[in-house]
């Protein structure tokens, strides 16, 4: 009995430990895919979102959340690296979301649409760090509904 609760264990280990690295696969190619087409993304939204510094958890299923740093320059991702839940990486936005949320922003056939219903639902939830990104991503957020209102 207890050499099967230890291999049913270090099974669970591995699955999770697999199912992360898929994940964090997933987000590389998709930052690639961004990146190549970054010069299409509106300039109000590029102006105000163009340049930060993310801390972002991502909740997983196993309950186990995994920590990033996201940095952009002129819209495009430069630094994509994971970091312990703690580390300071002077962010100046910090991004909340959960795996099954990701993972169907990553699937879709409408990205920017399921981003913007599952942002809007609380699915994922930004804080903006100091009072200039707070005014940015009041203005961010205005920019979207406009950019969702006009079908983009």
């Amino acid at each position: 009995m207890k050499k099967i609760l230890v291999a049913l264990s270090i099974f669970i280990l591995f699955a999770s430990a697999t199912a992360s690295a898929e994940l964090v696969d997933d987000i590389e190619v998709s930052i690639a895919e961004y990146n190549a087409y970054s010069g299409e993304v509106p300039s109000v939204i590029k102006s105000l979102f163009g340049n930060e510094i993310g801390h972002v958890t991502i909740g997983t299923v196993d309950g186990s959340p995994l920590y990033f740093k996201i940095v952009t320059k002129n819209a495009k991702v430069v630094e994509f690296r994971e970091i312990t839940a703690d580390e300071d990486v002077d962010a100046t936005l910090l991004l909340e979301i959960h795996e099954n949320t990701l993972e169907d922003i990553l699937t879709s056939e409408s990205p920017m649409s399921t981003y913007f219903d599952a942002y809007e639902s609380g699915k994922i939830t930004i804080e903006a760090i100091g009072i200039k990104n707070q005014v940015s991503l009041t203005l961010g957020n205005a920019a979207i509904k406009l950019s969702k209102f006009i079908g983009f």
